[in-house]
């Protein structure tokens, strides 16, 4: 799965789904614009609203998962996780392909908590406090990136198909075996 932003080779942010962002002044909002040609490998387009959901997701008070330092300074994230509001204040949808995150607080590193890869809002959809669904979804995980799952043998193998959707060109090898093994 693709992210709006991703690393050079020193480390350094770079755009990736999102074609630019823009950081205010104060250094708490962040606007990523998104390019328009990125898709899903189904070949529905990614949008607003899926990076929206993803991150909301991190956000959701059954979420249990590694990424919770990505999304603990956004506004309004207490109370969506504690389960006193129904959204997060700070992730705002400005049109299809516009989104702005905004932190309580400046956070030096922020920028690099935008490189987790979207998911595809109507195939992960799920209900507030039950991230089990999306868990189970990602057996046959859905994404943006240059390969998509074809096959998962646990203990085995995991085999991988180049995504012909991918936005950046057709992947060059068609396919990626990875081989389990007992260590």
């Amino acid at each position: 799965m693709d992210g709006m932003t991703t690393n050079d080779p020193e480390g350094e942010p770079q755009p990736l789904v999102a074609k630019d962002w823009k950081i205010s002044e104060d250094g708490k909002t962040y606007t990523f614009h998104l390019n328009k040609d990125v898709k899903f490998s189904d070949g529905k387009p990614v949008t607003a609203d899926d990076v929206a959901f993803t991150y909301t997701a991190m956000c959701d008070p059954s979420y249990d998962g590694p990424r919770a330092d990505a999304v603990e300074k956004l506004v309004g994230y207490k109370e969506y996780k504690n389960g006193s509001a129904t959204s997060v204040e700070g992730i705002k949808v400005v049109d299809k392909n516009t989104i702005t995150f905004t932190l309580t607080e400046p956070k030096a590193p922020a920028i690099y908590d935008f490189a987790y890869g979207i998911m595809e809002k109507d195939y992960y959809n799920f209900e507030k406090g039950n991230i089990q669904k999306i868990k189970d979804l990602f057996q046959k995980p859905m994404g943006c990136g240059p390969y998509k799952l074809k096959e998962y043998k646990p203990g085995q193998e995991v085999v991988f198909e180049r995504n012909d959707n991918y936005w950046r060109g057709k992947p060059k090898i068609a396919n990626i075996i990875m081989k389990v093994t007992n260590a």
